[in-house]
């Protein structure tokens, strides 16, 4: 399983094998948790800066990690 947190300002969003999972201001630990419960075992994991000015453009995260534009 691999998960990646996408950030962007005070936007985030979780995915897990590249389907996001949960966006918002803010994902609580308990909401990540219960996710990470829910799927068994981790592979990996990672944090990632979405690209600012395209997040702003497009206002939420899309349904998979191959869309989103990351800050380089």
């Amino acid at each position: 399983m691999k998960i990646v947190y996408a950030r962007g300002d005070d936007w985030e969003g979780l995915y897990i094998d590249g389907e996001l999972e949960t966006q918002g201001h803010s994902i609580s630990l308990s909401e990540l948790l219960d996710i990470i419960k829910e799927k068994g075992v981790i592979e990996t994991a990672e944090t990632r800066m979405v690209d600012l000015n395209w997040l702003g453009d497009h206002g939420t995260l899309p349904n998979n990690t191959e869309e989103v534009r990351w800050e380089q």
